[in-house]
């Protein structure tokens, strides 16, 4: 009779074999989709961080144009900033009425443009005249499978 109550007494505090597995197993499945759900976040993150820097582009050459800000035409008159997007990287430039000087290069880090604007570069004419683009413009970033897209209107509005 002692045995058997010893017996029962063993069964009840241990853990099978079967036991641990199956708690092993769930923790690998629950760890590896947290890996995967964590790394698609990142590449998310990034591709929404690439497009976020393209919009602060536009808004800084906008905002230098409606304020009149003149870094490098001299004499000449200030036509306004612009931006000139490629696939890998963006340019802010100073358009003055005989030529175009460069003020930033930057490069688009986790996502490439794969819809350019239809007027590239995209100029903000001087004391809030609008834009040089006649419609509507969308210009696409994707990378990771993600799409962000970002419209500049005719206005000089950056949605």
């Amino acid at each position: 009779m002692l045995n058997a109550q010893y017996s029962m007494l063993k069964k009840r505090f241990g853990y099978t074999l079967i036991e641990i597995l199956v708690v092993i197993t769930i923790g690998v499945i629950l760890g590896t989709v947290g890996m995967v759900k964590y790394r698609d976040a990142s590449r998310r993150q990034a591709v929404d961080a690439a497009a976020e820097k393209l919009v602060s582009a536009l808004r800084k050459a906008q905002v230098n144009a409606a304020s009149g800000v003149k870094n490098s035409c001299g004499s000449s008159p200030l036509e306004g900033w612009q931006v000139k997007v490629n696939a890998n990287n963006y340019v802010i430039q100073v358009k003055c009425v005989d030529s175009t000087y460069d003020n930033r290069t930057e490069n688009i880090e986790g996502a490439s443009v794969t819809s350019f604007p239809s007027s590239n570069p995209i100029l903000f004419k001087v004391l809030n005249q609008g834009t040089n683009i006649t419609e509507t413009t969308t210009i696409t970033m994707t990378g990771y499978g993600t799409v962000k897209n970002i419209v500049v209107t005719s206005t000089g509005e950056i949605l």
